[in-house]
């Protein structure tokens, strides 16, 4: 086509015609060219391996086919797909080679930078868990092979959120930054450092990773942060909490060796802070926490000491709540408020968030049908769902019972599962998530974007929504990566004819662009924060009448519920909120 760069190359691999794609391409004018080797404008890039296999083939008159990088003549290289064939002239015994190529440099960048997104922590440049939990794999099977061992260190900043509440959180990504440039400086050089997400890191040290050299690395990186960290202006002291967990003392696999790293860095918060602690199995099964949650857990009807509290979900285009997100809470009279980020991992260890999870569900549906009753008629609720709940035989049982107790249809609630929970066993999750499909209860992906799902499971998974990553949504303003990352969710959720609700909405600016881009739903603190059942049913209440006034009853964004008739949405493209 006219598009292709084409040149002729005499028997000497000389340039005898060049068209004008060429010279655009290289950036050299066909007088200077014409009579120059082609191989001056290849790079040393180049796998020479592929250079002599070319060669060969054009000494023996075959064609060849491959993708070269070529020099320009400012200096710049781009990569070309490139063919090479042998033509003979009936009047010359001499062959000629015709030389075609297609400038295909920006698609291997938009490659690159898509696999640097799916390994690696676009804020930090540090590998991401994807890339950790592969690393830690292949680790563990090379330490079993050599019997030696290796350790992980899992490090949490203290009192972070306060730093990123108060400063804001540009001032909190640039200390993100600066945290991961200490760390590096002070490991041992190639040691593996990965950015799990928020403020936490954690580190893999390999071969005979004994406890005297843990404990070495980890008092390495308390030093590090001695000192404040300078952002902006902002003299910033920064202390970290370190766990341990060792193999093969502590684990053998590596989401055991994550989880009990995890734990042992929770030891270390509770013992003040700026510490760090080795992982012990009474972090796991004897602390206090653990000790007075196994006693919560064990309440067979209702939820005991937990308590839910519930999030709204809104149109963004009319602020309509149309769903709640039930949130778990554990308030003990002794220990105070215990974060879920602490006892929802020891439930899901001891087993026992099976029945929590299920007395969850149960709570959920009975607050939405009073809801329903006080005039709310399509709201539905969403509910989170564990590994271990996807697992069992009798979750769907379970769910159409809590159903028909609380007297609602299957399409008022919403089950969410993270994409890592779906992708750990994608043909169970299927059948499963079809059951529930079969209730009427619709599934939404959480935290999307940071998970690693095969787009092939995920056409065949019966799912309805995804729901951004609150971590993408934070930085959309500061980070175009995750701007385009957004913008490709949203495209994937239109073209797979599913909904998208953006997670952690703080911002107006945040907010503008999801209403922008045909985010259909959004949660965050910006609109409301969770609240108890009370104070959140007058939340929903005003913001339905405000609805209501503005746009009329019912409408078009409650089609899914099946409840209202669909209507075409007013002028959304000129909205601007």
């Amino acid at each position: 086509t006219m598009s292709e760069a084409v040149a002729v190359l005499d028997q000497q691999g000389r340039f005898s015609q060049v068209n004008p794609a060429f010279e655009e391409v290289t950036g050299y004018p066909a007088s200077e060219l014409i009579g120059r080797a082609w191989d001056q404008l290849e790079c040393d890039s180049n796998d020479p391996a592929q250079q002599q296999q070319r060669d060969a083939a054009m000494a023996q008159g075959e064609r060849w086919q491959g993708e070269l990088w070529q020099r320009c003549r400012t200096g710049q290289e781009r990569l070309l797909a490139t063919s090479v064939t042998q033509v003979r002239d009936h009047d010359s015994e001499a062959p000629y080679f015709i030389v075609v190529q297609n400038d295909i440099t920006e698609r291997y960048r938009s490659e690159q930078e898509l696999r640097f997104l799916a390994n690696y922590d676009p804020l930090t440049g540090l590998a991401n868990r994807t890339l950790l939990m592969q690393r830690v794999g292949s680790a563990l099977e090379e330490a079993r092979a050599g019997q030696s061992g290796l350790a992980l260190l899992f490090m949490d900043l203290d009192r972070f959120k306060q730093i990123n509440d108060s400063l804001g959180h540009a001032v909190g990504d640039e200390l993100l930054r600066a945290v991961g440039a200490r760390m590096r400086a002070a490991l041992p050089f190639g040691t593996f450092l990965a950015r799990q997400g928020g403020d936490e890191f954690t580190i893999l040290l390999e071969g005979d990773a004994d406890a005297a050299t843990c404990e070495t690395i980890a008092r390495s990186l308390l030093q590090a942060f001695r000192l404040p960290i300078r952002v902006r202006g902002n003299e910033v002291s920064v202390t970290p909490s370190i766990g341990i967990a060792q193999f093969p003392t502590h684990a053998d696999n590596p989401a055991d060796l994550l989880r009990f790293a995890d734990g042992a860095m929770y030891a270390a918060k509770s013992a003040g802070r700026n510490t760090f602690r080795f992982f012990q199995h009474e972090i796991a099964s004897g602390s206090r926490i653990s000790v007075a949650l196994e006693q919560c857990a064990r309440v067979a009807d209702g939820l005991g000491e937990f308590r839910l509290h519930y999030q709204p979900i809104y149109c963004v285009y009319t602020r309509r709540p149309l769903a709640v997100e039930a949130l778990l809470r554990w308030s003990h009279a002794e220990l105070g408020e215990v974060g879920p980020e602490v006892f929802v991992p020891l439930l899901e260890e001891s087993g026992s968030i099976v029945n929590v999870g299920r007395q969850v569900v149960r709570e959920a549906l009975r607050q939405i049908a009073a809801w329903r009753r006080e005039g709310l008629p399509t709201l539905k609720v969403a509910v989170n769902l564990s590994t271990l709940q996807l697992l069992r035989a009798e979750l769907c049982s379970d769910i159409h019972a809590a159903l028909a107790e609380a007297g609602l249809p299957g399409r008022a609630l919403e089950l969410e599962l993270t994409e890592t929970l779906l992708m750990s066993n994608p043909e169970q999750a299927i059948r499963t998530l079809a059951e529930l499909k079969g209730l009427g209860v619709s599934i939404a992906v959480d935290d999307f974007g940071t998970g690693y799902s095969s787009l092939s499971y995920l056409k065949r998974l019966p799912i309805d929504k995804l729901k951004i990553d609150r971590e993408f949504i934070g930085d959309l303003q500061k980070d175009p990566d995750d701007a385009v990352i957004v913008e490709t969710i949203l495209a994937m959720a239109r073209a797979l004819q599913l909904r998208a609700t953006g997670e952690g909405v703080e911002e107006p600016a945040q907010l503008r662009f999801l209403e922008n881009h045909r985010c259909e739903e959004v949660q965050g603190f910006l609109l409301c924060r969770p609240l108890p059942a009370d104070d959140c049913l007058r939340e929903l209440l005003r913001a339905q009448a405000a609805a209501d006034a503005a746009h009329g009853r019912g409408g078009w964004h409650e089609a899914e519920y099946g409840e209202e008739e669909e209507e075409t949405p007013p002028q959304l493209a000129s909205r601007s909120q």
